[in-house]
């Protein structure tokens, strides 16, 4: 068996690296969406919460009879 030359050499380095550059790119977008999905799960969790809270403070008002629109958040 005979080693490669160094042209066969370069040709594989070369292959290599275009193999790698587009493992990268394929990362880069992968990490996008999931920036994406994230922000979209933050905001979602945010309304949630903050519904919730608003439910939770009137159910509170309500139960003690204080009608004072200004503390209600």
């Amino acid at each position: 068996m005979t080693s490669p030359g160094n042209q066969e050499l370069l040709e594989m380095i070369q292959a290599l690296e275009q193999k790698v550059i587009e493992q990268q790119r394929k990362i880069q977008m992968l990490e996008g969406d999931l920036n994406d999905i994230d922000n979209r799960s933050n905001r979602l969790i945010e309304r949630v919460v903050t519904k919730e809270q608003f439910n939770t403070s009137m159910r509170t008002f309500a139960m003690f009879g204080i009608d004072d629109y200004r503390g209600r958040l």
